[in-house]
C-alpha cells in the first residue's frame, strides 16, 4: 500500500507534466483509476499539522488513562460545560465517572461510594452494578476537557494579616491619646503595649472570619483538551 502511495503522486505528476507540454495524456484506464485513487486518498490523509495534533492529543489521553481511581475532576462536554465527576476508569472509547453531585447523598453514602470508586472500581464498572443511575460513561469524541479540581481555598490568611495591623494600629491610636485634660495612663507606653496587643488579636480574629468567607476561584492542572 505505501508503494502505490508513493506511486501516484509520480504518475499524476507525469500526466500533469504531458498536458502542459501542449500533449494530449494518455487515456489508459488504469492511469484514469489511479490519479482518482491518489486524489481521494490525498483528500482523506490527515496533513501534517493533523498528525502532530492527533498524537499530542492522545498523550495527554494516555495522562487521562493514568488517572488514579477516585480522583475528583472537572469536565466539559459538548453538551455541559462543566461538570464535577469522580473519575473511575477509562480506555480508548471514552472514560467512565461516578455522578455525586445531581442527588442528595448523604455522608456515609458519598463514604461507600468513594471508597469503591478508590478501591474498588470493578464493582461499578460491572453492567449489573446496584449504583448504575450513578455511573456514567463519556464518550472521548464528546469530551472538550479534562482539569483536576483544586480547591482555591480562601483568603482568612490574608484576612488575618490585615485584621492584626488594623487592630493593632486601632488600639494604639486609642491608648496613645495625649493632651490637655487626658490621664497619665493614657500617654504611657504601658498602656500602649497592653492596648495594642489586645486589638492586634481582635482584629486578628476578625479579619480571618472575614477572609475564611471570600473563597478564592478554584484551579486545577489540565490533563486533556479534545483537538
Amino acid at each position: 500500500m505505501r508503494r502505490s502511495r508513493c506511486l501516484w503522486p509520480v504518475v499524476c505528476s507525469l500526466v500533469a507534466t504531458t498536458a502542459a507540454a501542449g500533449q494530449q495524456p494518455l487515456r489508459s484506464p488504469l492511469l484514469e483509476a489511479i490519479a482518482r485513487e491518489s486524489a481521494r486518498l490525498s483528500a482523506e490523509s490527515p496533513t501534517p499539522v493533523q498528525q502532530s495534533e492527533d498524537a499530542a492529543a492522545d498523550a495527554r489521553w494516555e495522562k487521562v488513562r493514568g488517572l488514579a481511581a477516585g480522583t475528583e475532576v472537572r469536565m466539559a462536554t459538548r453538551l455541559n460545560p462543566i461538570l464535577t465527576r469522580v473519575f473511575v476508569a477509562a480506555d480508548e472509547a471514552g472514560l467512565t465517572v461516578l455522578n455525586l453531585t445531581d442527588r442528595p447523598l448523604s455522608k456515609s453514602e458519598r463514604r461507600v461510594l468513594l471508597n469503591l470508586a478508590t478501591s474498588h472500581r470493578d464493582v461499578l464498572l460491572s453492567p449489573d452494578n446496584t449504583y448504575r443511575d450513578l455511573v456514567e460513561h463519556i464518550d472521548r469524541v464528546a469530551l472538550r476537557e479534562l482539569r483536576l479540581t483544586a480547591s482555591g481555598g480562601s483568603y482568612w490568611q490574608r484576612g488575618l494579616l490585615i485584621g492584626l495591623a488594623g487592630g493593632a494600629l486601632i488600639m494604639y491610636g486609642v491608648a496613645s491619646r495625649c493632651g490637655p485634660g487626658a490621664a497619665p495612663a493614657e500617654c504611657s507606653g504601658y498602656a500602649l503595649i497592653i492596648f495594642a496587643p489586645i486589638g492586634a488579636a481582635l482584629g486578628a480574629g476578625a479579619g480571618a472570619t472575614i477572609g475564611a468567607s471570600i473563597l478564592r476561584p478554584s484551579s486545577g492542572r489540565v490533563l486533556y483538551t479534545a483537538p
